[in-house]
Order: C-alpha cells, then sequence, then structure tokens
C-alpha cells in the first residue's frame, strides 16, 4: 500500500477532526510508505491562541502491532482562525522546516518534527512532532520552580541559538522580522487598549512610569534605537519556562513554541527568560552570575565575545521587552499574567531599565 502526499489545498488543515483523520495522517506522514495509520487515540489536547493534540497511533504495514505518539500544533477550529493573519503558525512552522536541522546540528534541543504543512491560501502553518512527554521528556508549566543549575542549561541553549544562527547566516532568512523594531513603530494592540490593560490592576505595585501604557511603548522604541546597530541573531522571543523541556535523563533543557522567533537582540531573549523563569528572589540573587555564564557560552559557541560590563547595561535595558509583551497579554490564565507581570515589572524597577534607555 502506497499514500500520495496532501494536496496543496489539504497541506495544513484547520480543521480538528480533518488532522485527525487516520487517512489524512496517513498522506502526511507515511506518503510513498506501505504503512497506514488505522486509528487516532486522542491523549492529550490544549487549546489557546494555537491547539495542542498529543494522540497515539496506531499503524498497519511495516509493523502491524506498532504504535507510535505524536504531538499536533496548529491554528485549530474556528476560535483561533482570528490568528491566521498574524502569520505565527506560519513562522514557526518554517522555523521548523529551515532552521531546526541547521541549529539542532549546532546543539539546539527542539523536537524532532515529522510534518510541516503551509496552506499557501492562508499562510496556516501544522507542524506533527514527536510526542516528547511519551518519549519520557517533562514539559514545564510557566510557573513550575526553576533552579540556577536549569537556568544554566537553558541559557546555554539560548547562547547555541544565538550564536549558530548568526555564524550560519540563518537569521538573515528573509522571513525572518525586526520584531522589536516593528513593535517600536506600532504597538502589537493599540495604546488605549494597552493602558485599560495596564489599569486592571496587573501593574498597581509598581510606578507610574509602567503602568503609562504611552511611556512604556516610548521607552521600548528607545530600546530598539539604542539594540539597532548591535549585531543580531535569531532570537526565540517568548522564552519563559512554558515554552522549555526536560530532557528524558533531565540532564538538559529544550526548547519549543517558535512562533515569535525574530532578528533581534540576544539581551530580549536572556533578560525575558531570567526576569519571567525565576522568581524575584533567585533573579535578583543570581542574574548577574547567570548573564556571564551565558556571555561565556555565547563566546565560546562561536558568538561575539561581549564585555560583561556592556553585557549588564544591555541586559538590564532589554528587560522592558518581556515586561511590554505581558502589559499587552490578554488570552492567559490570569494567574499566569499577574505573576509574570511581577516578576518583570520588578525587575524592570530593579534595573532601572526605563530611565536607562531614556538616558
Amino acid at each position: 500500500m502506497t499514500s500520495n502526499p496532501p494536496l496543496p489545498s489539504d497541506l495544513a488543515p484547520t480543521s480538528v477532526d480533518q488532522v485527525l483523520d487516520p487517512a489524512w495522517l496517513t498522506r502526511a506522514l507515511y506518503p510513498g510508505q506501505a504503512v497506514r495509520v488505522e486509528a487516532v487515540e486522542v491523549v492529550w489536547t490544549l487549546s489557546n491562541t494555537a491547539t495542542k493534540i498529543r494522540a497515539a497511533l496506531t499503524l498497519s504495514g511495516a509493523d502491524a502491532e506498532a504504535t507510535t505518539g505524536i504531538c499536533i500544533k496548529g491554528l485549530l477550529g474556528e476560535q483561533a482562525q482570528a490568528y491566521l493573519a498574524s502569520g505565527v503558525s506560519r513562522k514557526e512552522a518554517m522555523f521548523y522546516r529551515e532552521l531546526a536541522g541547521p541549529l539542532g546540528e549546532q546543539g539546539l534541543l527542539v523536537p524532532r518534527t515529522r510534518y510541516c504543512g503551509i496552506d499557501p491560501a492562508n499562510d496556516h502553518g501544522l507542524i506533527i512532532m514527536d510526542d516528547l512527554v511519551a518519549a519520557g521528556c517533562e514539559f514545564l508549566s510557566p510557573l513550575t520552580p526553576y533552579t540556577q543549575d536549569e537556568a544554566r542549561c537553558s541559557l546555554a541553549q539560548l547562547a547555541r541559538l544565538h550564536a549558530g544562527s548568526r555564524k550560519t547566516g540563518l537569521c538573515d532568512r528573509p522571513w525572518i522580522e525586526p520584531m522589536l523594531d516593528r513593535i517600536a513603530e506600532h504597538s502589537l494592540v493599540p495604546l488605549d487598549r494597552v493602558q485599560v490593560l495596564l489599569e486592571d490592576s496587573r501593574s498597581d505595585a509598581f510606578p507610574a512610569a509602567l503602568r503609562d501604557a504611552r511611556r512604556v511603548h516610548g521607552a521600548l522604541a528607545l530600546l530598539a534605537e539604542k539594540f539597532r546597530n548591535d549585531p543580531v541573531c535569531c532570537v526565540h522571543g517568548d522564552a519563559h519556562a512554558g515554552n522549555l523541556f526536560k530532557t528524558a535523563d533531565r540532564q538538559d533543557i529544550g526548547v519549543i513554541d517558535w512562533q515569535l522567533i525574530q532578528r533581534g537582540h540576544w539581551a530580549q531573549d536572556v533578560a525575558y527568560h531570567l526576569g519571567a523563569a525565576l522568581s524575584v528572589e533567585d533573579r535578583r540573587r543570581s542574574e548577574r552570575a547567570l548573564l556571564n555564564h551565558y556571555l561565556d557560552r555565547l563566546g565560546a559557541h562561536g558568538g561575539p565575545r561581549i564585555d560583561p560590563e556592556q553585557g549588564w547595561t544591555q541586559y538590564r535595558m532589554a528587560m522592558l521587552y518581556g515586561y511590554y509583551l505581558w502589559a499587552i497579554t490578554q488570552r492567559v490564565d490570569r494567574p499566569i499574567i499577574v505573576e509574570f507581570i511581577k516578576r518583570l515589572g520588578s525587575a524592570v524597577v530593579d534595573l532601572d531599565s526605563v530611565q536607562l534607555v531614556e538616558s
């Protein structure tokens, strides 16, 4: 038995029923092979902006008893269609198509991808990956307690991403945009709406500068200007603990959720990561040592050698990026929004980030 690949109009369905259809999965995963998907058992589903579905497949053909675990991710269902125009699903599919392989050779730990489809009509990107949980890995939640040793591992991964994408020229792909510059020109959410969000109690504990949408956005524009002539690389863009996983041996950290990949400054990732993943107290105790560890790993992997004092200044300024992202966040559970604003806002205050970019 052979299977023809999906047709162009069928590359990235937006229907849950279609992506779980055994015939479609056979065409997508086993084109031209004597393997057929006989049954699909949904193990777990999570829907927010994108939908993630873990499923177990029963196969026939090469091994009649074979079962394999997959994870499907895409903008599935009617509610997700409003986000098609953002291009985030296409961007993530392009990452797995073009960047995951070369960066994996540089040591970046990402899930193995079985299928990446992009519908040319609506730019929807659909990804089918190995089910990491079935393979023994552990996904972290946004509020998972995160240790200094774990942070060292994840910072080493970010260093591999930043150094590897720069030295190989991967960050110059035309579909990878300078998102910080774009945000500086036009806020991702209208500023009147950002002001409403900042007044919903999420930022009550902070100085007036962090509760003023126009000043926060203006500081982000100044940050973009200060970084404009610095070396660029691929930036993950959303590196909180909920977008990380522990490897099956629990010895290393891998990275998932590449919807915000962009061309930008290394400090965007490092500041956001430490500001969001660590508790306020842990960040205050360890951020300088962890930053120096990152800078060491960046140089060791072929990236630029950055003076620690210069790196510290850039890190302090870049904390504004993460604060802005969570100031505009709406479709996430409220306890996560409140905690991340607390962590990132405290960091912006501690590090004098606004005053630094405005000076």
